[in-house]
Parts: structure tokens; sequence; C-alpha cells
């Protein structure tokens, strides 16, 4: 399946690149590294996680001062991607709350992050051997690593996180913990049946037995598509568009 090449804007610079390109951009990105919440970059770091049980007090203190920097797309259409920036004294929950809010939430289903194969659930499940979403980030998780996390068992939205960097540093007073710094822009459907005009919904049979392309339809083709109208959801900048009940 041919994948799309998306841009998105830099929230700092308001550069455009894509996905691939923007996680080094928003390493390097001047006006990111001159912000109040950012350190000068002589004092950013990767950060290593030390497995050594002899870990130093000072080493121990400064795990609880970084800012990640994470990449999320879709598991299955990459041209849906975003980059965040999270205190590292938030918790998985508030990740999952944050992706619910961008991307996600229709009818307050189920989700689980997979990390190192250990899975992390709100309602923690003794079936699974699950854990609480309710564990820092600066606990868990260090720069180039990658994981997965599921919304909705049923119809499913299935995403990729990985851990881009982290800096010193903490997310300014009275500033939100995590920060949307990159998004994919708005793609453009042209509709499946006429092949003229830009396509504004979205049938979810179709979605569910084709691709996007083929189930996005303008609103006078969706008139007479085969499936009706009241199958039809709007075509959102989400991977979650045409899943389930979710409009955006």
């Amino acid at each position: 399946m041919t994948r799309l090449l998306t841009l998105g804007k830099c929230a700092y610079c308001s550069g455009s690149f894509s996905g691939t390109i923007m996680a080094r951009h928003l390493e390097s990105c001047k006006v990111r590294h001159a912000s109040p919440s950012s350190q000068s970059r002589d004092r950013e770091y990767i950060l290593l996680r030390n497995n050594n049980k002899n870990n130093n007090k000072n080493n121990n203190t400064a795990q609880h001062h970084i800012v990640y920097l994470l990449k999320v797309s879709s598991k299955y259409f990459s041209e849906y991607w975003l980059f965040m920036e999270a205190d590292g004294m938030c918790k998985l929950e508030d990740i999952d709350s944050f992706l619910r809010d961008m991307w996600l939430e229709c009818c307050g289903h189920l989700s689980c992050f997979t990390i190192n194969s250990q899975r992390y659930e709100i309602q923690p499940d003794p079936w699974f051997s699950s854990r609480s979403m309710r564990v820092k980030l600066n606990k868990i998780l260090e720069p180039g690593m990658i994981f997965e996390y599921v919304y909705d068992f049923g119809s499913s939205t299935e995403l990729i996180l990985k851990v881009i960097s982290g800096r010193l540093g903490k997310i300014k007073k009275g500033r939100k913990p995590i920060r949307l710094v990159a998004r994919n822009d708005p793609i453009l459907f042209e509709c499946h049946t006429c092949k003229e005009a830009t396509a504004t919904n979205i049938c979810s049979i179709c979605r569910s037995e084709r691709s996007i392309k083929q189930a996005s339809f303008c609103g006078n083709c969706l008139k007479l598509h085969e499936c009706g109208e009241d199958m039809a959801l709007p075509i959102v900048n989400s991977p979650r568009s045409g899943e389930c009940g979710y409009t955006g």
C-alpha cells in the first residue's frame, strides 16, 4: 500500500517538514531551544538509563527533571503523526488522556500501552498481568524506546510511540505538562466516486473493508452511495477517522 507523505508545522518556528524530518528538526530548532521551557542546547542531553543499582543521588534527582520528546504515529497509516513534549513527572494515564483528546475519544473505550512486553491499563487486569497507567514517565521511558498503544479493543486504533530524546529541565509552572509541538497537516482525499470533488465524508462500512481513499465521498456522491448516508462520518485529521462513532 502506497504511503502518503504528509507535512506538518513546527509549533516553535512554523517551519514545514515531513514526519521523518520533523524529528531531526525539533532536535535542532533554534526557537525551541531558546524557549523559556527549554535549557540552552549545551545543557541538553540524551538520557540513558543506568541499570547499575549503585546509581548516585545526583543521577536519581536528574531523572525527575526530564522533558521527553515523543513521536506518535498510526501503526497502519503512518501519514498520521504528531510530536509532543511531556514532563517526566507526568504519568502514562496523562499520555492516554492527551491522545484521547487529540485523536481518539468517541465512546469511552478501554485502552492500553505495551512497553517492553508489559501491558499498562487504567484499571489493571489480573488476567493479562497488566500494571497501572499511574506510573511516571521518568520511571519507564528512555530515549530510543519504541512502544505501542491501543484504543478500543473492538474497532481498534493502534499507535506506535517513540521516545526521540530527553533533556534536562521541566515544563514551566502554569503550562500544560504535555504540549503538542507538531502534527501532520489535514489530509485531502478526492471523492472515490466522481474523482473531482474533495471528499468530506467517510463510509464506516467501506472503511472496514477497503482503504480510506476507497471509502471517501463528497456530499453529492454520498447521497447515492449504496451503504447509505447514515453510515457516514466526517473526515477528520486522525487515524481514527471513519471508525466507530468518531467525529473529531
